[in-house]
C-alpha cells in the first residue's frame, strides 16, 4: 500500500464521527497537502450527488463521450462522440435537442467522432472535427456557417497530420485551436478563417537528461545525434476561457509547476502562487506499480474556471479532481477510479453549473454530478469575501473550516492574511505561525515591530537620548575624573 493509501487508513480509525460519515456517503476520502509537500486527510469539499446517463435522459445509451459544455445560458452540450450527436440540455437535465446532422452546401452531413465543442453566447456551435480535419461553426439547426481548416501556411510543420482536437472562442471572436501532436501553441484563426499565428506556446522542461543530453550533442558526430532524443514543448491537452478573455491550459506528461497555466491576452503565463512564483498543481506524491514497472503521475485531461473563479482540473491518471483559487492555492481534492458513485472508469472532461461540478466519463458512458460539503462551502465563502475586500468578514468562516479540520493550513494563512490587512500584526503573526508560512510571518513581525515602535516612540526617544548621555559619559569619564581631580587640589590648598 502506497503511503497516501496509509495515512487515510489511519485516519478513518482515528477521526471524529463527523469525518466518518462522509467518509460512508463517499467512496473515495479528501485530502490535501501539507506544506512538507506530505498529503494528510482532509473532510471532502464535494461529494457525488447524481449520476446521468443517456437512458435517464430519455436519449439512449451514451457512446465514448469526449466532451461537453455549459453555455452562458446554462444550457449543457454533451458531445456524444459515439453515437455522433449533440445531445443539449437545459440546467436541469431535461432534453432540449439533438444534433446528429449538419447541413452544408452540399447537402446532410455525419458528424463523425467529433472531440471539442464550444459554444458562444449567441448560441453558435463551435466543433473540433478532427476526422475531417476542420473546425467547424454551426447554429442551433446544424446549419454549417463556416469552416475552418489547415492554413496555407510554412508556420504549420508539414509532417503534421491536422487532427483540430479541441476548439474555443473568445469574445473578439478569435477561434483557438488545439491540434494533435503540434507543440507550436494553439491555432488561431480570425472569423473569416485566417491564420493568427500561435498562442501560448508551451516551454521545454530543463531537466537533468536534458542537459546531459545537450553536452553529449557538443561532441558526438551528426549520425549518433540522430540517434538520440529530441526534446520539444509539450503541447496542450485541453483549455478553458473566462469571462475576461483569460485562456487557462492543462498540459500532460510535464513538471506539477507546468501542468497549469493561465494566459494574458499577450500569451504570457500569469497563473503563480499568492508569493508570485511559480505553484505546483496535482498529486505531489508520485504511486510506483511494481507490477508494471512504472512510476504513475497526474496527467490533467481537462479544467474549468467556475462560476466563483475557482480552478478545477481533471486528473486522468487518477480519476481526481484538483480545485484551486486565482492563488494557485489547493482547496480540495476529490474523486477517485472505480465503479461507484463518485468514481470513474475514463474521465474526459469536466464542467461546473450552479455552484456543482460535473465529471463526463467516457467508460461509463455517464455525467457524474458533485456538490460541495458544509466543508466546501466554508472554505468558498472565507476565499470569495478575502478576494472581495471583505478580509475581516472572512475570519469567521476560516475559523468554521478549522473547527471541521484543524489541519487546514490554509485557514490559518487565510486567517493571517486578513489579520494583515485589517492591521492586527499580532494576530497576523499567530496564525502564521500556526500555517507554516515564514515569508507571512516575517512580513507579520516587521509591521508588528514598527507598530510597537511607533507607539511607544516618546518612550523609545527618552531611552535613546539617555543611553547616548551614558555613552557620552563613559567616553569623557577621564577628562571628568581629572577635572574632579584638579577641584579637590584647588580647595584642599
Amino acid at each position: 500500500m502506497n503511503k497516501l493509501g496509509v495515512i487515510i487508513n489511519i485516519f478513518l480509525l482515528l477521526t471524529v464521527p463527523i469525518t466518518v460519515c462522509q467518509a460512508v456517503e463517499a467512496p473515495y476520502q479528501g485530502y490535501v497537502y501539507n506544506v512538507w509537500r506530505e498529503a494528510v486527510p482532509s473532510p471532502n469539499g464535494y461529494l457525488p450527488e447524481r449520476s446521468i446517463t443517456g437512458e435517464d435522459l430519455g436519449v439512449g445509451s451514451f457512446k465514448e463521450p469526449q466532451d461537453f459544455f455549459v453555455d452562458r445560458q446554462k444550457n449543457i452540450y454533451i458531445l456524444d462522440s459515439g453515437n455522433n450527436r449533440i445531445v443539449v440540455l437545459d440546467e436541469h437535465f431535461k432534453k432540449k435537442a439533438i444534433i446528429d446532422q449538419f447541413y452544408g452546401e452540399n447537402g446532410p452531413e455525419t458528424i463523425v467522432l467529433p472531440t471539442g465543442i464550444f459554444v458562444t453566447p449567441e448560441g453558435l456551435i463551435y466543433l473540433a472535427d478532427g476526422k475531417k480535419g476542420r473546425v467547424v461553426k454551426v447554429n442551433q439547426e446544424g446549419r454549417i456557417l463556416q469552416e475552418y481548416r489547415r492554413p496555407e501556411s510554412e508556420l504549420i510543420p508539414a509532417h503534421i497530420e491536422y487532427v483540430p482536437i479541441k476548439v474555443l472562442v473568445d469574445s473578439s471572436g478569435t477561434i483557438y485551436t488545439i491540434i494533435k501532436d503540434l507543440y507550436y501553441g494553439a491555432v488561431m484563426y480570425n472569423q473569416a478563417g485566417e491564420f493568427l499565428g500561435y498562442y501560448g506556446t508551451n516551454r521545454v522542461v530543463t531537466t537533468l537528461q536534458l542537459l546531459q543530453d545537450f553536452i553529449w550533442k557538443k561532441i558526438l558526430t551528426k549520425t549518433q545525434r540522430d540517434k538520440m532524443a529530441r526534446y520539444v514543448p509539450v503541447a496542450f491537452a485541453n483549455f478553458t476561457i473566462d469571462e475576461k478573455d483569460f485562456v487557462y491550459t492543462c498540459t500532460q506528461g510535464t513538471t506539477t509547476n507546468s501542468s497549469l497555466k493561465k494566459y494574458n491576452p499577450m500569451g504570457v503565463n500569469i497563473l503563480r502562487g499568492r508569493n508570485g512564483t511559480l505553484a505546483d498543481y496535482g498529486d505531489l506524491e508520485t504511486e510506483y506499480y511494481a507490477e508494471h514497472s512504472k512510476t504513475y503521475r497526474t496527467q490533467f485531461v481537462d479544467l474549468v474556471v467556475d462560476e466563483n473563479g475557482f480552478i478545477n482540473a481533471l486528473d486522468y491518471t487518477f480519476g481526481r479532481v484538483f480545485q484551486y483559487n486565482q492563488d494557485s492555492e489547493l482547496l480540495t481534492i476529490f474523486g477517485g477510479l472505480g465503479s461507484q458513485l463518485g468514481l470513474f472508469k475514463t474521465p474526459v472532461a469536466i464542467e461546473s453549473i450552479n455552484g456543482k461540478i460535473m465529471v463526463l466519463d467516457a467508460g461509463k458512458n455517464n455525467i457524474t454530478l458533485f456538490a460541495p460539503t458544509e466543508f466546501g462551502q466554508a472554505v468558498h465563502t472565507a476565499v470569495k469575501l478575502y478576494d472581495d475586500g471583505l478580509y475581516e468578514e472572512s475570519i469567521e468562516p476560516w475559523l468554521e473550516v478549522l473547527k471541521r479540520n484543524s489541519n487546514y493550513e490554509l485557514a490559518y494563512i487565510g486567517i493571517a492574511q486578513a489579520m494583515m490587512r485589517i492591521g492586527n500584526y499580532e494576530e497576523a503573526m499567530k496564525y502564521y505561525k500556526l500555517g507554516y508560512d515564514r515569508e507571512g510571518y516575517s512580513k507579520a513581525y516587521r509591521e508588528y515591530r514598527t507598530e510597537v515602535l511607533r507607539e511607544n516612540f516618546s518612550l523609545v526617544m527618552f531611552f535613546m537620548l539617555l543611553i547616548i548621555v551614558l555613552i557620552q559619559l563613559f567616553l569623557k569619564k577621564d577628562e571628568i575624573l581629572r577635572k574632579i581631580g584638579r577641584q579637590r587640589k584647588r580647595y584642599g590648598d
